[in-house]
């Protein structure tokens, strides 16, 4: 083949050999690049199953677009010869760059990530890979790393295994092609030709990561029917010299039962980023080899006789203590009711559990219930809907918030927790519906008054008194807990977009006897959080973006120790308001399933919308902050759909979708805005090892981004609109910073949240933290002046017609599409957008459509843990 032309790829050397194919390196005539060539051997061409194989591993690998994924140019058949051009890797196969020894960990791990972050995507496209190898896995120069061959690849929404299924899987075992998957990589449900999904891939990639770890296979045996027997009988070797944390991850993608494995490949890569960030930190320390034994020395009799008296209080003391073993922790429903079920409270003993339950979008009640079997009771009966429930410590009362509505003021209410008639303990005048007990069970703490300040009200009346506060630089204490031992109050403080977690000490009486002190990152949103049982730590709910906006949240522990917050991986993705059992070790939790999409709304020349809205680039996961380029023919956006939050490009009519960035990050990448130019894209991000938000520029077709912000907590970035400025948030205010670099400069002296200037330049309209005020002020400098105070969720967009805004709708998860002229006045209502919206807003430059995005669809079951500790 060398020398020959297919079509316009010139053949130039060969690069390797496998039971698929034969790969050449190939020079691209028509575009003047160099390709690998993938060719089906000519004894092979007339192997019906092979050609199949063949178009299907293009077809599989050319819909995933990731930076992991070899990419797949073209497929065709020229002169005979059935071929596919892909990405040409420079580099060695993981089987060359593995040596003797095993692998660094630090390095072992950094090509982990890159793998599994490749797998994600995949297993989201609903592609199962089925032959994942060292030697399907390129390591290019710099480190990058590709998975090569999905010749093998199948749809996990597949059928039963046939009988020819079963054939095929059988005749494998002495098939030297290896067509069906490679013995020493196998898992075992596939090496039995049962049916298959996403966990085989990860009991494969486990196999991958023991050998980058250890330098040798988990199993092993002189022929391939000898493999498979070990695959499905034998436990592996244990790893030496491997941290703890790492050696349990491996052990858990390698169990034989796929229920007992991790669950998706996407957990599996956030467990692996997080052991990556604690090598790389030195968190891990150097597990040394075990050392030969020193030759043996004359021990004088009395030691001997010594050691046998000491042997069994010697056994006793380092005997391994079972429940300090790992165990596996499953979450399973505890509640699975039409409607949502929210906000879990344990009674003391942990044997019952308040809840709030009502219809999805409607008004909710409180229930109690047994853990376990037996129906809920129900405690309420209110339109006004209730929220939060608290159990108090002595078990007689439980607590909750209950909203205000037409007539009727907001109230704490406490009522016994087998029912009977309420008792109003507090009616704040913020609305705030979380409160919380004092530990002798005599008062709710509530919100309400000076910001950053919490009050205690007594349960049988009484005026309320100051616990803590008032705080500067914040505008709401949202929520707290004293811990289980009385010392330690814990406070959610909204500062300025964000709201982190502090702690404060108390003194007898409940009175703060020092200065809040930071547990967790200043610019993590914390939005729910319980005390473990010996008030040593603290388990909390983590939001990416706004906390009450319903950004994708994890779960995390944290001690207070100083110690880094851990996530606990096994309750999965959007967990939400959570309670740990003061007795009886159970954790429980909502977990929240959420589907937002973009949403087009057309509004004609005349400004009202017609017909509903559409849905638009949408997927199963979750599309926010859409903007329109400056002529019109693309929309950039966020969206996790590849597993990481990344900022993505699409045509205007939402088809050619294109992933600008690459950041495998978890936290946060969003917020994307167009230069006027169109040219390149500004958006924020948490870069590796950095514990804030930063903002970058990137080009709008991809490429290396540049940071613009440094030191301090960045986020909303918005462009002027000569381009030589990016607005953004920082402490509360409006910033600026030129789009060039440079230092940044204060813009806002009274607050500030999102901001976008006027068409001409002239305004800067903007928000504050935690209000729905629209402001405006010069560009150029000088005071503020009201417009609306109707704008939720920041989602505002001025325009030459005047400013597009969501305005409160009729209900809380409803909103209206409103215009208002650029100085104020009345608004002209749009249209009605009667799904929960979410932020992010963007008119198209004809002004014909509007961009926004909403919960198409949202459900919230309790789930229950067992064993937690």
């Amino acid at each position: 083949m060398i020398g020959r032309t297919l079509l316009h790829y010139q053949i130039i050397d060969k690069l390797g050999e496998g039971g698929m194919g034969v790969v050449y390196r190939a020079r691209d005539t028509h575009l003047d690049r160099f390709v690998a060539l993938k060719v089906l051997p000519p004894d092979r061409v007339s192997d019906v199953e092979r050609q199949r194989r063949f178009v299907q591993e293009a077809k599989a690998a050319s819909a995933l677009n990731h930076p992991n994924i070899v990419t797949i140019h073209d497929i065709a058949t020229d002169q005979g010869v059935t071929f596919m051009a892909m990405e040409l890797i420079e580099g060695k196969t993981l089987t060359e760059a593995i040596p003797r020894q095993g692998l660094r960990l630090g390095e072992a791990l950094n090509y982990a990530v890159q793998v599994a972050d490749g797998l994600a995507k995949a297993h989201q496209a609903g592609i199962i890979h089925r032959d994942l190898k060292p030697g399907n896995l390129m390591v290019a120069p710099g480190g990058r790393v590709k998975i090569l061959d999905f010749g093998l690849a199948k749809l996990t929404a597949q059928d039963e295994p046939t009988e020819a299924d079963a054939t095929v899987t059988a005749g494998h075992l002495t098939d030297e092609g290896m067509i069906v998957g490679t013995a020493s990589y196998m898992s075992p449900e596939q090496a039995e030709g049962r049916k298959l999904d996403a966990r085989s891939d990860i009991f494969s990639f486990g196999i991958v990561l023991y050998e980058m770890l250890s330098g040798r296979r988990p199993f092993a045996g002189d022929n391939r029917v000898a493999t498979i027997s070990a695959l499905l009988k034998d436990t592996p070797k244990p790893l030496e010299g491997i941290p703890t944390e790492v050696a349990r991850l491996v052990d858990r993608c390698l169990r034989k039962d796929p229920d007992r494995r991790w669950q998706t490949m996407q957990d599996l890569r956030v467990a692996l980023l997080e052991a990556k960030e604690d090598s790389d930190s030195g968190k891990f320390a150097a597990v040394a080899p075990a050392k030969p034994a020193k030759p043996a020395r004359r021990r004088w009799p009395w030691a001997a006789a010594a050691l046998a008296v000491l042997a069994p209080i010697l056994v006793w003391q380092f005997k391994p203590n079972a429940a300090e073993k790992p165990q596996d922790l499953v979450p399973v429903p505890l509640t699975a009711y039409p409607g949502d079920e929210r906000d879990p409270a344990f009674s003391p003993d942990g044997n019952q559990i308040a809840f709030s339950w009502g219809p999805q979008g409607g008004a909710t009640n409180t229930y109690v219930k047994l853990v376990g079997a037996g129906d809920p009771i129900r405690l309420t009966h209110s339109p006004q809907g209730e929220r939060m429930s608290q159990w108090s410590r002595d078990g007689k009362w439980i607590a909750f918030g209950r909203r205000g509505g037409p007539g009727v003021r907001g109230a704490f209410i406490a009522i016994p927790a087998l029912g009977g008639p309420e008792r109003i303990v507090a009616q704040p005048s913020n609305g705030s519906p979380y409160c919380f007990w004092t530990p002798d069970s005599r008062g709710l703490v509530i919100s309400d008054g000076s910001p950053g300040s919490l009050y205690i009200a007594p349960l049988d009346g009484g005026p309320k008194r100051l616990l803590t506060g008032p705080l500067k630089n914040t505008h709401s204490a949202d929520f707290g807990s004293i811990s289980p031992d009385g010392r330690t109050l814990m406070v959610s403080y909204w500062i300025g977009e964000y709201r982190p977690l502090y702690t404060i000490p108390l003194a007898a009486g409940y009175k703060a006897d020092g200065e809040p002190r930071p547990l967790t990152p200043a610019d993590w949103n914390v939005a729910s959080h319980a005390w473990t049982p010996d008030s040593k730590e603290v388990v909390f709910i983590r939001a990416i973006g706004n906390a009450n906006a319903g950004g994708i949240t994890y779960m995390y522990r944290v001690g207070l120790d100083g110690s880094a917050p851990r996530r606990i991986d096994y309750v999965g993705d959007n967990p939400w308001f959570l309670d740990v059992a003061l007795q009886g070790n159970r954790l429980a939790y909502t977990r929240l399933q959420r589907d937002i999409n973009l949403h087009r709304l057309e509004v004609g020349p005349v400004g009202v919308a017609a017909k509903p809205s559409e849905a638009f680039a949408s997927s199963s996961r979750r599309e926010e902050n859409a903007s329109y380029s400056p002529d019109g023919a693309r929309v950039v956006f966020a969206s996790n759909r590849s597993g990481s939050e990344e900022i993505w490009t699409a045509k205007s009519d939402g088809t050619n979708l294109l992933q600008v960035t690459n950041s495998s990050n978890l936290d946060g990448t969003n917020y994307p805005g167009w230069s006027p130019d169109g040219s390149t894209i500004v958006y924020v991000s948490r870069p590796q090892g950095q514990n804030f938000s930063s903002v970058f520029v990137i080009s709008s077709t991809g490429g290396a981004p540049r940071q613009l912000t440094k030191d301090v907590a960045s986020g909303n970035p918005s462009w002027s609109r000569d381009g030589r400025w990016v607005y953004f948030s920082r402490t509360g205010q409006i910033w600026k910073v030129a789009s060039s670099g440079g230092s940044p400069v204060e813009v806002t002296r009274n607050g500030g949240q999102v901001a976008r200037e006027s068409p001409d330049g002239a305004w800067l309209y903007f928000t504050k933290p935690g209000a729905s005020v629209l402001y405006r002020m010069p560009a150029a400098g000088g005071q503020e002046e009201e417009i609306t105070r109707d704008v939720t969720m920041a989602s505002f967009a001025p325009t030459t017609r005047g400013i597009y805004y969501l305005g409160r709708g009729p209900d809380s998860r409803s909103a209206f599409l409103r215009l208002i002229a650029l100085g104020g006045g009345d608004a002209k209502t749009l249209a009605t957008i009667s799904r929960a919206p979410h932020p992010g807003l963007s008119v198209s430059p004809d002004y014909k459509f509007v961009l926004f995005s909403q919960y198409d669809q949202s459900a919230a079951d309790i789930m229950l843990v067992e064993n937690f500790k």
